[in-house]
């Protein structure tokens, strides 16, 4: 997977050792978590981990709106 702005393309795997442009900072508005779940997490592993980050963003960041998608493969 692979995504693109103005700047330039990047990929989700490497996007934490490509560059300053990709990191997440104080000055973020926006930002996107991808998070790939293994069998051995079992059916709610994922789910899980996705409702353990969105409550820890919450708590760093009252009033942030948070949205997620499944995507069952």
């Amino acid at each position: 997977m692979i995504w693109r702005d103005d700047a330039g393309v990047t990929c989700r795997c490497w996007n934490w050792r490509q560059c300053v442009r990709t990191r997440i900072a104080h000055e973020t508005t926006s930002a996107l978590f991808i998070l790939d779940g293994l069998a051995e997490l079992g059916p709610d592993g994922l789910v899980n981990a996705g409702r353990d980050l969105a409550s820890q963003l919450a708590a760093l960041h009252p009033g942030a709106r948070l949205g997620w998608r499944h995507i069952d493969g």
